[in-house]
């Protein structure tokens, strides 16, 4: 009987110490900014919905991981006015359970699965856009990004679904960060550009490209 004990606290412990779920600390936002920031910009949150496309507009992880971005690494918070204005949008997330496991796991009566095989294999991938627009609302960039998570649940290990959406988020803001670092110097002179028309370009006197359609497809496989 006392190993019978033993062997239930054991796997007790394993089920809490093995899997990973929300934790607070994951919502922070390493400070590492681009050499040159995008200038100040308001960020919009619209409650409006057209189909499956939202704008996120509520504290959920998804914008707090974007707002900090923003504020940490990629937008100037020098006070003063706004050139423009800067939005998240979330277009589709796909959840797929991944319960193939199930089926060899229930004839054995969830015996295999004490010694380490998976019930389900989970999956999500989402989608998102960002959109800046300069103080005349004309759209000046759009990147478009997926990104896609998956774990591998135990008894004993395996990731939430707040854990793989914070990490899928984290992926696709290291692209969007990557891309900005590159454009942000033409970004910020189509802004400047729109607020003092009469101003004359850098560079051959042409109007700048718009930096809109960037598409990234980021697959993140994670066990």
């Amino acid at each position: 009987m006392k190993t019978y004990h033993l062997i239930l606290a054991a796997i007790a412990m394993c089920l809490v110490s093995g899997c990973v779920t929300f934790k607070p600390s994951m919502l922070r936002v390493e400070n590492d900014p681009i050499p040159e920031k995008l200038h100040k910009l308001a960020v919009i949150t619209p409650s409006t919905q057209v189909g499956n496309v939202r704008t996120i507009k509520s504290q959920n992880y998804d914008f707090t991981l974007f707002q900090r971005e923003l504020e940490t690494n990629l937008m100037d918070r020098t006070p003063g006015k706004n050139y423009g204005t800067i939005e998240m949008v979330f277009i589709s997330q796909q959840q797929k359970a991944g319960v193939g496991f199930i089926i060899p796991s229930s004839i054995t009566c969830f015996t295999i699965n004490i010694l380490g095989f998976p019930i389900s294999r989970p999956k999500i991938t989402n989608e998102y856009e960002f959109r800046i627009y300069d103080i005349n609302n004309n759209e000046i960039a759009k990147y478009n990004y997926y990104a896609e998570a998956k774990s591998a649940i135990g008894l004993y290990y395996g990731k939430s679904p707040d854990v793989l959406t914070i990490e899928v988020v984290k992926q696709v803001l290291a692209d969007f960060k990557n891309d900005l670092e590159r454009d942000a110097a033409s970004i910020n002179r189509q802004l400047e550009l729109a607020m003092n028309p009469g101003a004359v370009p850098v560079g051959d006197g042409s109007r700048e490209r718009r930096i809109i359609g960037q598409d990234k497809n980021i697959n993140q496989n994670i066990r």
